[in-house]
């Protein structure tokens, strides 16, 4: 990890207590917990970086074992949400531990999280894009089929963007 302060001040850190996994040490996202930390994650791993004091604390999730990182989403309401191999996890701003999310069985790879207003969108690797209600927790899957133009172009979504009016791309 490479810290610039605002001083064009650069700073290396090295993230503690790394397995000898292939690729352990890389970092796949970043996210700003709080004024004063910042979330970090590897492949396998969470850490929170305290920028004051310039320390990293492991975070433990229950249900994370194993399973590759691939996204790492903070929504208005504060809230930080993971996508993994194996599902969502999420910490509410309130809440002090990471759970997995699960309504009626997330447990497939989610490669990209949009919150808005009224729902939670997954990319994900083969089920499309799926719209989660806030509501109701009612599941949308919106997959490609080939016999109509009106679906999307593919079962693999990466990434997404909701827009300052709300528009989802």
């Amino acid at each position: 990890l490479v810290f610039i302060s605002k001083d064009d001040v650069i700073k290396d850190f090295s993230l503690p207590n790394l397995t000898s996994l292939k690729g352990a040490g890389t970092i796949a996202n970043i996210v700003e917990y709080s004024a004063d930390e910042l979330l970090i994650t590897t492949l396998y791993n969470v850490y929170i970086f305290n920028k004051i004091k310039q320390t990293f604390s492991k975070q433990k999730i229950p249900g994370l074992v194993k399973s590759w990182i691939n996204t790492v989403y903070k929504d208005n309401d504060d809230n930080i949400w993971i996508g993994t191999d194996d599902g969502v996890f999420l910490k509410k701003n309130n809440s002090e531990k990471f759970l997995s999310y699960n309504p009626q069985s997330i447990n497939f790879r989610v490669n990209t999280i949009v919150v808005d207003n009224n729902n939670i969108w997954l990319g994900s690797a083969v089920q499309g894009l799926v719209r989660v209600s806030k509501l109701d927790s009612s599941i949308t899957k919106y997959k490609y089929n080939s016999s109509d133009n009106d679906t999307i172009s593919g079962d693999s979504v990466t990434s997404m963007l909701l827009d300052d009016s709300g528009v989802l791309f």
